[in-house]
């Protein structure tokens, strides 16, 4: 682990109890096993109270690596002296690629809303988050915006092999039951799956999704990738999707501080953080937990 990271490994084992694998840098590894819980919050804190300790000692973001049936876990949703950890420390979900998650200074980016042009929300959501990302005050980034029929299949595909560092979605997706045919709806009825993403010669460092289920990977104990996946494994650096359905108020909220924490040119990580606080404390009792931060 790198100074002020934690990793964290958790899965399933063979007498059904989780097992739990953990290390800060310069610390040795430790490992315990707990009893399984059907409900994910109480799974959540039971994991973050036996992280307690380590995370009291300087640690400043956690790197989470779950195995199968853990897939879907949201460990930021585990309390940590009375508040999601979440809300106080960014926890970045790994693949556990062995590459580098470091981001590269963002230069241009690309938004598409509402390619199926029945979301108002989202329409003023990709809107919202052009103008903030465009409208730094220091070093503002080059934004183009494609809502309703301009986001097409074509654009998407030309944009995501250019040389854009972001792209931005506020649409639908769906999910498709092996993870692999998931794919966001563009206009004209057209979809990009996730495992079309592969076949791309390159794609953006940073991907944000603020789409439904656009995380979410088939449960079970096989391996298996969403879209958000799919985009790591094709070489983006950071990924931000939801893992289960979300309302369009709370997408909005969340992709507008997004952006405005990146269009300061914060890390993709302190942007994931900035807005989990400020849709936790507007929208408490919502599924804020589920917009997920993945890297390689």
């Amino acid at each position: 682990p790198a100074p002020g990271e934690l990793l964290v490994l958790a899965g399933r084992d063979f007498d059904g109890r989780v097992l739990l694998w953990w290390q800060r840098a310069g610390g040795e590894p430790m490992q315990q096993r707990l009893s399984w819980s059907d409900d994910s919050k109480t799974l959540s804190n039971r994991l973050v109270d036996r992280l307690t300790p380590v995370l009291a000692r300087g640690i400043d973001r956690v790197t989470w690596l779950p195995i199968g049936v853990l897939r879907s876990l949201p460990l930021a949703r585990g309390e940590w002296r009375g508040r999601p950890l979440g809300v106080q420390i960014p926890v970045v979900t790994s693949l556990d690629l062995g590459m580098t998650p470091a981001v590269p200074e963002l230069g241009a980016a690309a938004v598409f809303a509402d390619p199926t042009g029945d979301l108002v929300a989202a329409r003023r959501e990709g809107e919202a988050v052009a103008s903030a990302l465009g409208a730094a005050t220091k070093r503002p980034l080059d934004v183009d915006l494609y809502v309703g029929r301009a986001a097409s299949r074509d654009t998407m595909v030309a944009l995501l092999e250019s040389d854009v560092d972001l792209v931005h979605f506020a649409g639908h997706a769906a999910f498709s039951y092996d993870g692999w045919s998931s794919g966001l709806s563009l206009a004209d009825g057209a979809q990009l799956a996730a495992w079309e993403l592969l076949y791309l010669h390159q794609v953006p460092a940073v991907v944000s999704m603020t789409a439904c289920e656009s995380s979410r990977s088939e449960a079970g104990d096989t391996e298996r990738v969403g879209l958000a996946q799919a985009f790591v494994l094709a070489g983006s650096r950071a990924v931000l999707a939801a893992d289960v359905p979300i309302d369009d108020h709370l997408a909005g909220r969340y992709g507008r501080v997004w952006a405005q924490a990146l269009a300061q040119h914060q890390p993709a990580t302190a942007a994931w953080l900035s807005a989990n606080q400020a849709v936790f404390e507007e929208f408490p009792e919502a599924p804020w937990w589920s917009f997920r931060l993945w890297s390689p």
